[in-house]
């Protein structure tokens, strides 16, 4: 408001106007956190979030977050959000709590408000298996040893920070006949014998056992003991089992069929004992490609049978088997435990002939024999081709005869065939034929064992062509 100075007061004039005045904010204020510290759950898995929030009192809000204290190699934070994370995974069994000291850079004092705290709380995960304190060495057990016995005990531990995933309970693995012979306490690890021994002529034995634990996901990891096993029973020699013979000739016909019994060797004293004593019998030699095998009968003797159709005398006419028994040490008599088996493999006619084309006639795909003469030679007994034929059988079943099966004919009456060598000649001169009648088509058959009878032979049939040359 604006007055004069008039000497008259009542002469005095005055006006009024209105003034705005502008403030600038400056960046005069410093960030600061809402809440002092807070607590955060985190587990061991990568990227769980926390947004740290301060306010800038400023119209113009400038907030950069940082750590000011705290493990960085495991965590950052957004500078602009505030948003705090993991960067590496966690684990509650090394460090089960974590405190970081947030602040900002636009505010470093030590003031109140200029820093918030966060804990974090890291939960535990079932990530450890459980692991053999030891590895024991390989033990040694008489067949006697009394049942329910400790054997040993196998103690796993687990890393994890809670139960129950640091709970570990035990259990025996596999597919052998461990699990018949030995127990364990789950809760203990206690390994104990189940059942005697004695039933069993094995030595060894390789007990595998699983600690696993009680989390979520289950973990677990399996150790092996080998456990060997000492004979010790003994009976007196003329009660052991043994070989009623050890030497043994056997003839077989080569076209036996599979599961043909070979053999029975009676086994002596073989019901000594028999509800606990073993019985084994095996091939320890000559059994060349698994052609034959051994097995124990109902009435503990061992028999020997043809595993696959497969003899042929002409390939192996006889085997030599070795077949030994096998029981508890001390119970077997060491002179009677192995039995020798001949087999001689009788030869059967189980081959037909098979004929052998000359190179020129396979070449053209032509199963025929082939001979020439001139028709104005009046030579006798000329040699105009050989009728080959091999059989893969051998001695007389291997021999081969040949015939002409045209000697009846006008045209067979021209030649001769030795029956030995199969060598084809002419009898008569071949100017004897007309033109017409040429070439000449013999019919020769080839059959082995010519001294059996027709059941016992077999027979083929060819053609041979004889052309005449002018």
């Amino acid at each position: 408001m604006f007055q004069d100075r008039a000497r008259n007061q009542a002469e005095r004039l005055s006006s009024t106007t209105t003034l705005t005045v502008n403030i600038k904010d400056e960046d005069d204020q410093d960030p600061s956190f809402v809440y002092q510290g807070c607590a955060l759950q985190d587990s061991a898995c990568i990227n769980p979030e926390y947004h740290a929030i301060a306010e800038d009192p400023d119209s113009v809000k400038v907030i950069t977050y940082t750590i000011r204290q705290g493990p960085i190699e495991l965590f950052a934070i957004d500078p602009q959000t505030g948003v705090i994370k993991t960067i590496r995974g966690l684990d509650y069994e090394k460090e089960n709590q974590h405190t970081l000291l947030i602040g900002t850079v636009e505010n470093q004092s030590n003031e109140p408000g200029a820093t918030t705290r966060v804990i974090v709380q890291v939960e535990d995960r079932n990530d450890n298996a459980p692991v053999f304190i030891t590895m024991p060495r390989p033990l040694t057990l008489d067949d006697d040893t009394p049942l329910g016995n400790k054997i040993t005990s196998l103690i796993a531990t687990d890393a994890d920070g809670t139960s129950p995933g640091n709970k570990v309970r035990y259990e025996l693995v596999g597919k052998g006949k461990s699990l018949r012979y030995f127990q364990i306490d789950p809760d203990m690890g206690t390994l104990t014998l189940r059942d005697d021994l004695r039933k069993e002529e094995d030595n060894e034995y390789q007990v595998d056992v699983k600690a696993y634990d009680l989390g979520e996901p289950q973990l677990s990891s399996v150790m092996s003991l080998p456990i060997f096993v000492r004979h010790v029973a003994t009976v007196p020699p003329d009660v052991g089992l043994a070989f009623a013979d050890d030497s043994y000739t056997i003839q077989i016909a080569e076209n036996a069929v599979a599961n043909t019994l070979v053999k029975t060797l009676n086994v002596i004293n073989n019901r000594v004992h028999s509800q606990v004593v073993p019985l084994r019998c095996s091939l320890s030699s000559g059994n060349y490609g698994d052609l034959f095998s051994v097995n124990v009968t109902a009435d503990r003797n061992c028999e020997v049978r043809l595993t696959r159709a497969e003899l042929d005398y002409e390939t192996a006419p006889e085997y030599n088997l070795t077949v030994r028994l096998d029981t508890l040490t001390g119970l077997v008599n060491p002179s009677r435990s192995l039995a020798h088996i001949k087999i001689q493999v009788v030869d059967l006619n189980d081959n037909a002939p098979v004929f052998e084309y000359p190179e020129n006639t396979r070449k053209f795909n032509k199963q025929v024999f082939y001979g020439a003469m001139a028709r104005d030679k009046h030579e006798l007994g000329v040699t105009l081709m050989q009728v080959k034929a091999s059989d893969k059988d051998s001695g007389k079943y291997g021999l081969i005869e040949y015939r002409l099966l045209d000697n009846n004919s006008d045209t067979g009456s021209y030649f001769n065939l030795d029956p030995s060598t199969g060598i084809l000649k002419n009898v008569k001169v071949l100017s004897e034929l007309t033109a017409a009648q040429l070439p000449l088509r013999l019919t020769v058959e080839a059959r082995d064992n010519p001294t059996g009878t027709e059941e016992e032979s077999n027979a083929i049939t060819t053609t041979a062509i004889v052309s005449s040359t002018s």
